[in-house]
């Protein structure tokens, strides 16, 4: 048992030597400052529970937790993207378990929330559609990575709809002020 621990420290801390070898000002990011933690956060408010129940302070408050963990995570996530653009099969490859291990994946967990009739004055469509390109930039950078660690032949097209999802998040973070 002591050589098993022993042994999963020295790779511990291989690859913590390695990851800080590779991309520095990502490592550092990443080792100080998980988006949630070691697992995916569940929603305090169910979206589906307040439309049900018809209570727009519910509403509200489920929209606002959504959107808040959109734009956390997609700052998250961001952190990866000199990975992503190095185009380095390995380095994508070591670096795709960071977001599994820090619970980075409420954008494919959670509900995605979409104004619905008479919800307009809690959930704005135009804010609505920047939380969605953010969504969006998140997944289309999880595929850049994972066809980066595969050699997959598309990865350019990947890299193309993260700028322009990125670009459409970015520009409504600015906009809409949805940085806490």
């Amino acid at each position: 048992m002591r050589l098993l621990t022993n042994c999963g420290a020295a790779l511990t801390i291989l690859w913590i030597i390695i990851l800080f070898r590779i991309a520095p000002p990502v490592a550092s990011k990443l080792l100080v400052a998980p988006a949630f933690g070691d697992e995916i956060p569940k929603p305090t408010f169910s979206i589906d529970d307040c439309r049900a129940s018809n209570d727009k302070t519910c509403v509200k408050n489920a929209w606002n937790e959504y959107k808040s963990a959109i734009v956390t995570e997609y700052d998250a996530w961001k952190t990866l993207l000199p990975t992503a653009q190095s185009g380095d099969a390995d380095a994508a490859n070591r670096i795709l378990g960071v977001p599994i291990r820090n619970g980075w994946y409420v954008h494919n967990h959670w509900t995605p929330i979409v104004p619905q009739d008479g919800e307009f004055d809690i959930i704005s469509f135009d804010v609505a559609e920047a939380v969605d390109a953010c969504r969006t930039a998140i997944i289309n950078l999880k595929f850049w990575l994972v066809n980066n660690s595969s050699d997959h032949p598309d990865f350019e097209s990947d890299q193309v709809s993260y700028g322009q999802s990125a670009r459409k998040c970015e520009a409504g973070i600015k906009k809409y002020h949805l940085r806490n």
